[in-house]
Formats: C-alpha cells, sequence, structure tokens
C-alpha cells in the first residue's frame, strides 16, 4: 500500500477500517508497511479511531487455548511463517501507535449469512475457530462506535 495514497485516502475520513489479509503470493511485508502508512495518514489527518482485524493466530497474553487452537497455530507457523510473523508486525504498529484502535481476531472465515449471534472474547475453551465474514463485518461496525475493546485484541467466533 503506497503510503500517499493511503494518506489521501484517509483525509477527511472520521475513522478507518482495515480488512487486509495476506495475499497470494505473499508480499513481504505487506500488512506491516500497510499498517505503518495507516498510521502515519490519521497521524496526519487527526483521525484518532482504527479498527483493524488480523488472524486468531496472533497470540495475546489473555489467551488461554485449547489443544485445536495449538495445532492450528502449529500448522500456521509450519505452513505460512511469514504471514504469521507479518501480521505480528502489523498488530505491534498498531499497538505502539497512540491511536483509539482496537484489533479484531477472526478465526477461518467462511461464506455464510449473518447470523448476528457470535461471541466476542480471548481464545478459549468457549472461543470457536470459524465465523462468518457477515458476522465478522457486523462486529467490526458495532465496535467502530461502541469501543467496547478498546485498545484490546478480542477474538470474534462461533
Amino acid at each position: 500500500m503506497d503510503a500517499e495514497t493511503v494518506e489521501k485516502a484517509i483525509a477527511g475520513q472520521d475513522a478507518v477500517i482495515s480488512a487486509l489479509g495476506p495475499t497470494r503470493p505473499p508480499v513481504p511485508h505487506m500488512m506491516e508497511t500497510s499498517a505503518k502508512n495507516i498510521v502515519a495518514g490519521m497521524r496526519k489527518h487527526g483521525v484518532r479511531r482504527l479498527v483493524s482485524t488480523t488472524g486468531a493466530g496472533v497470540r495475546q497474553p489473555e489467551d488461554q487455548p485449547k489443544f485445536i487452537d495449538h495445532f492450528i497455530g502449529f500448522l500456521l507457523n509450519l505452513l505460512a511463517k511469514d504471514v504469521v510473523l507479518d501480521s505480528a508486525a502489523n498488530v505491534k504498529v498498531i499497538r505502539e501507535s497512540d491511536l483509539d484502535w482496537t484489533v479484531v481476531r477472526y478465526p477461518r472465515l467462511m461464506d455464510g449469512e449473518h447470523k448476528g449471534k457470535y461471541q466476542v472474547g480471548y481464545v478459549s475453551k468457549s472461543s470457536g475457530t470459524q465465523l462468518s465474514r457477515a458476522d465478522g463485518a457486523d462486529f467490526v461496525l458495532k465496535e467502530l462506535t461502541e469501543l467496547k475493546w478498546l485498545k484490546k485484541l478480542p477474538v470474534a467466533s462461533y
């Protein structure tokens, strides 16, 4: 993501939603670079609210992963280590900013209808391994204004 293009897109906005994900083939450091450009553009234009998304494989100290979460994490680190590292670097840039941020972590996103019945918390015995894209978008839009997870990294799942 070109810094100038990002900065122009942010001009005049009240908030930013970033739903970037890895590309195929992978672009090295794409997520980290994008986060740096977004944060810089937001600072320049005085935009404070950022809701970003990443994978549930980006672990947090509050997480209490169950066996399947450890297994999925193992597979991700084995098969897509660069993506996991870039996603973690993306989160680090956002976390270290002075913005009013929330990073929503998703498990495997699926096509499907908006049910509006998902859970939000940390990786635990009760968190699931999938979520519809529609419900993922629903949570991002709610969190944009509700600020229930300000400066936190919740997981939304079924």
